[in-house]
C-alpha cells in the first residue's frame, strides 16, 4: 500500500514565515472587490488564487509518495543436505531404526510441504555431495567413508537467488573431512556473507562403541643412515575394554620391541619407539595391539610405519642479510644435526659475504655414521637394536669439517643454475634483497615446485617489498607496523603435527612460557592453500607459523625475531631448555621428508600418505630429473603383500610442471602394497625413492567415531544466522526464514516527490491562468 511523506526542502520556520506572508497577501488582495467583477467571479478567482499559492507552499514541504516495490518473482530456495556418511548407518534412532532412515523419513515429509513456499532441492553427502530425488532416498546406503561438512554447505550454495536462499542440514554433525573445523567454520564464514542461514537438525545420540586404535603422528620418515628415528604412537581406547595393552613393534612380521601401556576409557596414550638403520633404503614397520574381546573391529589394530634411509647428507643452505643472534644459533641447532651438511652464507656488506661450510667426513656420510650417531646399529647386522619410551641413546655431537671464506660477489650462487639443485633446504633470513635478483627467484620457484624443494623464511619477511613472483611463493603477506612482541600458541592444526607436539615435550602450552618474539611486520589473511599452525597468544591474534604446500614442495613462513633466547631460559625454566632445538629438529625432518628428489636421485615415487581406505582412488606421483625424462618414461609396478604382481601402470603428466607425473592405481582391495618405477630392460635395482608402500584398510574413523555431535550443529545454527529444528520442520522454518528474510532483506519502496509528478505543476499553472483570465474578461489587468 502506498503512503506519503513529507521530507521539507526549507526550515520550518522559513516555511512558516511564507504561509504567513501569502495569507496577508492574498487578505489584502481581497479586501476590496473590482466594482466591474460580480462577488460571484471574484470568489471564485479568490479561491483559485488562493488554491495555488498553497499549492507551492505544500510542494515546499516535499511531499513524496512511497509505493512498496514487489519482490523479485519466484520462491527463495531450500536445499535439503542429507548426511550419507557410515555413522549414519548406527541404529539408535526412534523406532530403532537407522539415522539414516530417520533422516530419509523427516526430509520426505517435509519436502512436499516446504514446496509451496520454497523451491526445494536435495542433495546427499558424505566426502561430496550429490544432487538427488526423495524417491532415491530409500534405496541409498550409507557408506561414505567421510563427513566432509564444509564440502557440502560449500557445494549448496548457490550465487543467482534473487529471493534468497536457506540450507537444511540434517546430519549427526560429525565433521571428519578436510580441514576440521577450520575448513567448516570457512564455510559458514561464506554462507552467512552470502546472507544463507543454515538450518541444523541433528539426528542420533550419544552411541559411542568400544574399540583400540593404533595411530601414528607420522606415519613415513626420512633419515640418515645410522641415524636415531623416533616412532612416536598414541593408542586410543573407546569406551573401556581393558586397563593396559601390550604394544608390539614389528619389522617384516618379526617383533622387535614391546611396550606395556595402561590406557583409560575414553582417552589416549602416548608410546615412543626408536629404531635405526645401517644402510639406505627403504623399511616397512609394523605397530601392533592384539586385539581385544569385544572390538568393534580389529582392522585398526595396528599402523604402518615407513622408513626411508639415505646415505647421502640433507643439505641445508641459509640466506641471512645481516648478522643476527639468530642466525648464530641456527646455524649451530642445524650444525649439531649429524644428518645435516650445511652453508651459511651472512651479508657483512654491500660487497662482502661471509660464507660457513658444515660438512660431514667423508667416511661417515657413506655408512659409518652409524656409529657416530647413537643408534647401536653397525652394518650387516640383521636387527637394529630398539630404545623404547625414555631409553633414546644420547646423541654424540657431529664431527664436521669446518670452512670459511669471504665472498666478494655472489655471482657463483645467483648465475649457477645447479647452485641449488644440490640443497633440499633453504632458509631465508630478513633482508635478503641481495640474494633474491629476480633470476634466482625463477630458479627458487622451479626448485620449490618442481625439484620438491622446500623453503624456510625463519624471521618473517625475508625482503621489505616482494615482487610478484616472490609473493605468489610465500604462504602470507606482510604489512609494516610498529614494532610488537607476542608470545606463541599452538593452532587445532599444529597440535596435529607431532612435529610441534615434540618440540613441545608433551607440553601444548610451552610455547606460552617461552620468550616473547618481536615483530615489525604484521601477517595478513592466509593465501587459500596455507595452513596456519601458531597463532600469537591474542584473540585471533596474527599468523606466526604457516606453511602451503607449492607445487611438490612446501614454503613455510616463521614470523617475529628473538628465538635465540629460547636456549637461554630462567632457571623456572629449564626444564624447556630443549625447545628451541628440538622444534628445528623436527621442522627439519619434517620438511626433508616431503622434499622430492634429493641429490643422487633421477626419480621418486611419492604417496600423500601410508593408509587409505578401500573405497578410495589410489595415486602416487611420480617426480623425475629432465635428463632421466629423456632416456623413457618408467612405468609403475604394483605389487602386494605376497610379492605377487597387480598390474603396471602408465604415469600421465600433472600439471604444468615438468618432471611431475601422476599414477592413478585405482581401487584396490584390503592388503599391503609396494609401488615401484621400473624401464623395460633396465637391470638395475630401483633407487631407494623408486618404491613406496601403503596400505589399504576396510576401516575408517567414520564407522567407529559414532557418536552425534549437537553442539557442532548448534554451532553451524549460530555461526550462519540459521537456527536449530526439531521434527516440527516446516512451521518452525518457514516463520524463521522469513523472519530472517524481513530481517535481511527490508521492504524496497520507490520514492516519487510531488514535482516529479507532472499533473501537481499543471494544476498550480491552470489554477493561476483562470484566475488570470477571469480578471481580463472582468477588464481588470
Amino acid at each position: 500500500m502506498s503512503s506519503i511523506t513529507f521530507e521539507p526542502l526549507i526550515t520550518p520556520a522559513l516555511w512558516i514565515a511564507l504561509a504567513l506572508l501569502a495569507a496577508g497577501v492574498t487578505a489584502w488582495y481581497a479586501r476590496t472587490r473590482p466594482s466591474a467583477v460580480t462577488r460571484r467571479r471574484w470568489c471564485v478567482i479568490l479561491f483559485l488564487w488562493s488554491a495555488g499559492l498553497a499549492a507551492v507552499l505544500f510542494i515546499l514541504l516535499n511531499p513524496t509518495w512511497l509505493e512498496p516495490v514487489p519482490p523479485p518473482a519466484g520462491k527463495p530456495l531450500l536445499t535439503i543436505l542429507i548426511d550419507q556418511s557410515a555413522s549414519m548407518a548406527v541404529e539408535d534412532a526412534p523406532r530403532s531404526r537407522s539415522r539414516f532412515a530417520e533422516a530419509s523419513e523427516i526430509a520426505t515429509q517435509n519436502a512436499a510441504k516446504l514446496s509451496d513456499r520454497f523451491d526445494v532441492r536435495v542433495r546427499t553427502f558424505a566426502a561430496g555431495s550429490l544432487p538427488a530425488s526423495i524417491e532415491q532416498l530409500p534405496s541409498t546406503t550409507p557408506d561414505g567413508t567421510s563427513t566432509d561438512l564444509a564440502g557440502a554447505l560449500g557445494e549448496a550454495l548457490a550465487s543467482d537467488r534473487l529471493r534468497g536462499q536457506a540450507i537444511l542440514l540434517v546430519s549427526d554433525g560429525i565433521q571428519n573431512g578436510p580441514g576440521g573445523i577450520s575448513s567448516l567454520r570457512q564455510a559458514l564464514q561464506t554462507s552467512r556473507a552470502m546472507d544463507v542461514p543454515v538450518y541444523t537438525l541433528t539426528i542420533g545420540g550419544d552411541t559411542t562403541l568400544r574399540d583400540i586404535d593404533v595411530s601414528l603422528a607420522r606415519p613415513q620418515e626420512l633419515s640418515f643412515v645410522g641415524q636415531n628415528v623416533p616412532v612416536p604412537v598414541v593408542v586410543r581406547q573407546r569406551g573401556r575394554l581393558t586397563d593396559r595393552a601390550e604394544v608390539i613393534l614389528l619389522k617384516e612380521g618379526r617383533p622387535l620391541a614391546r611396550e606395556t601401556v595402561q590406557l583409560a576409557a575414553d582417552g589416549s596414550t602416548p608410546v615412543r619407539f626408536h629404531v635405526t638403520e645401517p644402510t639406505s633404503g627403504l623399511y616397512r614397520y609394523e605397530v601392533r595391539v592384539e586385539p581385544q574381546s569385544g572390538e568393534a573391529t580389529d582392522g585398526n589394530n595396528s599402523a604402518t610405519f615407513l622408513l626411508r634411509v639415505i646415505d647421502d647428507p640433507v643439505r641445508v643452505l641459509l640466506l641471512e642479510g645481516k648478522p643476527y643472534w639468530d642466525a648464530k644459533f641456527l646455524i649451530r641447532t642445524l650444525g649439531g644435526d649429524p644428518s645435516v651438511e650445511l652453508d651459511a652464507i651472512v651479508r657483512v656488506s654491500d660487497t662482502r659475504f661471509l660464507k660457513r661450510s658444515l660438512r660431514l667426513p667423508r667416511s661417515e656420510t657413506s655408512g659409518a655414521a652409524a656409529a657416530k650417531t647413537g643408534g647401536a646399529a653397525a652394518v650387516g647386522e640383521a636387527d637394529p637394536p630398539v630404545a623404547h619410551e625414555g631409553e633414546s641413546p644420547p646423541m654424540e655431537p657431529a664431527r664436521r669439517i669446518e670452512s670459511a671464506e669471504i665472498l666478494h660477489g655472489l655471482s657463483s650462487l645467483i648465475d649457477d643454475d645447479a647452485s641449488l639443485a644440490s640443497y633440499q633446504l633453504l632458509v631465508l633470513g630478513r633482508d635478503s634483497e641481495a640474494f633474491l635478483s629476480e633470476r634466482m627467484v625463477e630458479r627458487l620457484r622451479e626448485w620449490v615446485s618442481r625439484d620438491g624443494g622446500a623453503l624456510v623464511c625463519y624471521r618473517g619477511a625475508p625482503v621489505a617489498t616482494a615482487n610478484q613472483k616472490l609473493a605468489r611463493l610465500l604462504p602470507v603477506r606482510w604489512t609494516p607496523s610498529r614494532e610488537t612482541r607476542f608470545r606463541l600458541q599452538l593452532t587445532e592444526r599444529g597440535n596435529e603435527l607431532d612435529w610441534l607436539s615434540a618440540a613441545a615435550g608433551g607440553d601444548s602450552d610451552v610455547f606460552g612460557k617461552l620468550p616473547s618474539l618481536a615483530s615489525s611486520a604484521v601477517p595478513e589473511n592466509s593465501k587459500p592453500q596455507s595452513v596456519v599452525l601458531v597463532r600469537a597468544q591474542e584473540e585471533q591474534g596474527p599468523a606466526v607459523v604457516t606453511y602451503q604446500p607449492y607445487g611438490t614442495g612446501r614454503v613455510v613462513a616463521i614470523e617475529g625475531s628473538g628465538m635465540w633466547r629460547w636456549a637461554f631460559l630462567a632457571p623456572q625454566f629449564q626444564e624447556h631448555d630443549q625447545t628451541y632445538s628440538a622444534l628445528w629438529q623436527s621442522l627439519l625432518r619434517w620438511l626433508v621428508s616431503g622434499v622430492g628428489l634429493i641429490p643422487g636421485q633421477d626419480l621418486v615415487l611419492r604417496t600423500d600418505k601410508v593408509a587409505f581406505n578401500i573405497n578410495e582412488v589410489v595415486s602416487t606421483m611420480l617426480l623425475i630429473r629432465p635428463e632421466a625424462e629423456r632416456i623413457g618414461i618408467p612405468t609403475v609396478e604394483l605389487t602386494s603383500g605376497d610379492g605377487s604382481t597387480v598390474g603396471q601402470f602408465a604415469p600421465v603428466p600433472f600439471g604444468d610442471e615438468p618432471g611431475v607425473y601422476r599414477v592413478a592405481l585405482g581401487i584396490l582391495p584390503e592388503g599391503n602394497y609396494r609401488a615401484t618405477a621400473v624401464r623395460q630392460g633396465d637391470v638395475r635395482p630401483p633407487g631407494t625413492g623408486a618404491t613406496v608402500a601403503f596400505d589399504v584398510r576396510s576401516y575408517s574413523s567414520e564407522h567407529l567415531d559414532v557418536k552425534a555431535r549437537p553442539d557442532i550443529m548448534a554451532r553451524i545454527a549460530e555461526e550462519s544466522a540459521g537456527a536449530l529444528l526439531s521434527r516440527d520442520i516446516v512451521t518452525t522454518l518457514s516463520e524463521r526464514y522469513q523472519q530472517h528474510y524481513a530481517r535481511s532483506r527490508p521492504e524496497h519502496v520507490r520514492r516519487l516527490t510531488a514535482w516529479d509528478r507532472w499533473w501537481v505543476l499543471l494544476g498550480i499553472v491552470a489554477a493561476w491562468g483562470v484566475a488570470w483570465g477571469l480578471r481580463r474578461s472582468a477588464g481588470l489587468v
